[in-house]
């Protein structure tokens, strides 16, 4: 774990490596580098000799035969204490990290940490074979049954091969199988009388028995299992916390570079210019057993549900039609079974809110055949390649003139090579009468992992091949494009209008089509028909086509050239507050550019008192919470009428700073950055460029090592800055605020006087901002300060201090603060308080 998340980590310097090597290590390990001084030189050393003495590979693996070996062999097959040993020695072995929540009857919710994959199977049969997931407990039920039943009375059934032939007997539950399984495990045969006796029903395994029985023995109580999972809201926050961390670079995994190789080996282009790729499989091309039969089920269901409903059925017959007239898709002539060969279920998603298309029809590449394994399990997804959107949008706000457009069909217009279409069949008929008919699906088809790779590298390869002849137009695709849309501009209209014209050209040279062309410039849009623009006023930045509800979402009108919110559902105030609701508002909050870190911190700081508290997710919240809650869901509506202005540059100016300011409350933290304009009349302008802001940890930490993290949050948002904006931030100077004398004293100070936690933040805020870039300021001054403790939506309107920074940054710099560092005396003994 230390060398992926450490070792190997290039964004982190050999001393900070160091220090959290030095960190880790306790007794003979610690004293063996204890000898050797902390710096840059001397990480490799001691990481090398920590290796050679306690890296014993060979030692580990030993280990692990030893626990297989000692595996004691079962004689007797209801030795279930032996079975249950064995089954634990190699979960040990092969159990995954598998975080999730497990609910059941009475919404009991159970925790699982890890998982086991295991493969099943008859005894004595070769086949059928199933490898399946298993989640650890400790414990899954009572035993079974409640009590030991008389064996007389299933006398009828003696003849039977059971799979347990001592089912009637009080056992331990070891394995529970869920109903994805089930229904493979049935073969259909039954042998049944009336509804007061036990039934028996065959099963691959042999014959199981159930039922009602007769029996003298009274239990109060009663075992019934309906089990469901479901991963923590967590997941679906994920997206949210995405958008509030930094975004950093990462170095590619090996699976990440095999897609990428893959790629370059087996695209091409046909004579009209369209790309063709090959579906970047793991390892051979896999084999299926039974996906037709699954797809075909999932068929049957959504017919049934079409036939209720005559206007949704027209519609997806139009949408399957489509793709017939457009050869997306092809009848397969004479279609015969063939292991190669992969059937993709199908459904639909209805976009009420899309200009273009309301229903689209979703293919489920992670549908599970008989051996339990999908056409995504066998697929690399492929690295991320387009750019953060935080970075898109900070180059937007940077032009003069903007633009934006999309893709039409982006996926669609990439074919897919004719051998891989095997794994791309579908079923479908466009009438109940008809028979069912197989369909190839001929392009990158939606609903497959490595599809918004393929699309992505696809634009970026044509991006690379006109970069000599469209330099500006092929800059964009590459760095602003977010898979399907552009969002990018200049300075000058004509510019404009001609990276305009070579991005149609480049495009539709590799059969692509933009459409829904919107501009803050009305000359811009006049070179365009009606068709090829978009319709309504306004464009929603949110970059995420199938979200199903959108709170606070981030939009951009182009004639007041403004971003604003939008204002959310009334019917909020009327839902119960507690966890899974307000967890459900935070995670559809979009603000990439943190605009609203302060109203948002109040919502996490609610979501953490309920999780300090252990409610469960549906309970409510007590008064206090609940009234928090309310006040703050009652005043949403008001950040309807926040207006942000788009572009925070100018084009003429005398000099322009960057000045980042952090802060820390026992609530939280926050970076917050402006852009200072001296205009060519000596006047000057701010403009707010973006904020993060996180919550404290549950763990007590210091206000000196909270505003410590605070400064390395504006560090490396500072960073991001001027790597996203680097053509037009050169020559600026960059001033960094923090109203904490303690961190200020740190920054001026060399890392290693300082213990392990303080020592690491500080060699890294020194490798990007040096130490003479740090100022103090006072705490009523700092805009950060509003972000770390939170405000509600009204005062956050008009919170002049937040919008703008501190008034004096707009005057001369003889009205800012003096920069005095006091010096501070630590003493070692100290150095633990902070």
């Amino acid at each position: 774990m230390f060398d992926s998340l450490i070792h190997c980590n290039s964004s982190l310097s050999d001393i900070s490596k160091y220090n959290y090597l030095v960190s880790f290590l306790r007794g003979p390990p610690l004293a063996l580098v204890s000898s050797t001084p902390l710096a840059n030189q001397n990480y490799n050393i001691a990481y090398q000799a920590l290796k050679n003495k306690y890296d014993k590979k060979r030692l580990i693996a030993k280990a692990h035969w030893q626990a297989l070996e000692n595996i004691k062999p079962i004689s007797n097959e209801n030795n279930h204490e032996a079975l249950r040993n064995m089954i634990d020695i190699y979960t040990r072995l092969s159990k995954f990290f598998l975080p999730i929540q497990l609910c059941g009857i009475g919404k009991n919710i159970s925790k699982g940490s890890h998982g086991v994959r295991c493969n099943i199977k008859p005894i004595g049969k070769s086949d059928p074979i199933y490898s399946l997931e298993f989640i650890i407990l400790n414990e899954i039920s009572d035993n079974l049954p409640i009590n030991s039943l008389p064996v007389e009375q299933f006398s009828k059934f003696s003849q039977l091969p059971l799979a347990d032939p001592n089912f009637h007997l009080s056992k331990p539950v070891d394995i529970l199988l869920g109903a994805d399984i089930y229904g493979f495990l049935i073969t259909g045969n039954k042998l049944l009388s009336d509804p007061d006796q036990p039934v028996a029903l065959e099963t691959i395994f042999g014959w199981i028995i159930t039922g009602r029985v007769k029996t003298s023995s009274v239990s109060l109580s009663v075992n019934s299992y309906f089990l469901t999972s479901y991963a923590s809201l967590d997941q679906s926050l994920q997206r949210f916390w995405e958008l509030e961390d930094v975004p950093q670079s990462s170095t590619l995994s090996s699976d990440e570079k095999l897609a990428e190789e893959h790629f370059c080996k087996t695209f091409s282009r046909t004579l009209s210019g369209r790309y063709k790729v090959s579906l970047p499989f793991k390892t051979l091309e896999p084999i299926f057993e039974g996906s037709r039969d699954v797809a075909l089920r999932r068929f049957f269901s959504l017919e049934k549900r079409l036939l209720r409903n005559p206007q949704l059925y027209s519609q997806y017959s139009n949408y399957m039609r489509e793709y017939l007239d457009s050869q997306y898709m092809i009848a397969v002539q004479n279609p015969s079974p063939n292991a190669h060969s992969y059937y993709l279920p199908h459904h639909c998603v209805i976009r009420p809110d899309s200009l273009t298309t309301k229903l689209r029809v979703v293919f489920d590449a992670s549908a599970r055949d008989y051996t339990n394994k999908s056409l995504n399990d066998t697929l690399l997804t492929g690295p991320k390649l387009q750019s953060d959107i935080l970075s898109i949008l900070l180059r937007f706000r940077s032009h003069l003139i903007v633009f934006a457009s999309d893709i039409k069909q982006m996926f669609c217009q990439i074919l897919v090579n004719e051998n891989h279409t095997e794994y791309l069949k579908i079923l479908w008929r466009f009438n109940a009468n008809e028979p069912i008919q197989e369909y190839k699906l001929t392009r990158v088809t939606f609903g497959l992992s490595c599809s918004p790779f393929l699309a992505i590298r696809v634009i970026k390869q044509i991006a690379l091949e006109n970069l000599v002849k469209y330099p500006e137009a092929s800059k964009i695709l590459d760095m602003d494009t977010y898979v399907d849309d552009i969002i990018s501009g200049c300075d000058s209209l004509s510019l404009a209008i001609k990276i305009q014209r070579d991005l149609i050209s480049i495009l539709e040279h590799s059969g692509f089509e933009l459409r829904k062309w919107t501009s803050n410039s009305s000359d811009f849009l006049s070179q365009l028909s009606p068709n090829e623009c978009k319709m309504d006023s306004s464009l929603s930045l949110n970059i995420n086509s199938l979200s199903s509800s959108k709170v606070l979402g981030l939009n951009w009108n182009p004639s007041t050239d403004e971003f604003f919110f939008d204002s959310p559902a009334l019917s909020l105030t009327n839902k119960i507050c507690n966890k899974r609701n307000i967890l459900s508002q935070l995670a559809s909050i979009f603000d990439p550019c943190g605009m609203l870190v302060p109203l948002t911190l109040h919502l996490k700081l609610i979501i953490q008192d309920l999780w300090k508290l252990g409610i469960n997710w549906d309970d409510p919240a007590p008064n206090n919470i609940a009234t928090s809650w309310h006040q703050l869901v009652q005043e949403l509506p008001c950040i309807f009428s926040l207006k942000v202005p788009r572009y925070f540059l100018t084009l003429k100016y005398l000099s322009l700073e960057v000045h980042g300011f952090c802060d820390a409350s026992e609530k939280g933290y926050c970076a917050v950055i402006y852009f200072r304009i001296i205009l060519p009349d000596n006047s000057v302008k701010t403009n707010f460029v973006c904020a993060k802001g996180k919550v404290a940890p549950l763990k007590k930490i210091s206000i000196p090592r909270l505003e410590l993290c605070a400064a390395l949050l504006l560090t490396r948002l500072i960073d991001f800055v001027r790597t996203s904006l680097s053509n037009k931030l050169t020559n600026v100077s960059t001033i960094a605020w923090s109203d904490s004398m303690v961190v200020l004293h740190w920054l001026k100070s060399e890392p290693y006087k300082w213990n392990t936690f303080v020592s690491n933040r500080v060699s890294q805020i020194q490798e990007k901002l040096p130490p003479s870039c740090w100022r103090h300021v006072v705490s009523k001054d700092n805009p950060a300060d509003p972000g770390s403790r939170g405000l509600q939506p009204s005062e956050l309107l008009d919170n002049a201090l937040w919008w703008a920074g501190p008034p004096w940054l707009s005057q001369p710099e003889s009205y800012w603060p003096q920069s005095i560092l006091l010096s501070l005396k630590l003493k070692k003994n100290n150095e633990k308080l902070y």
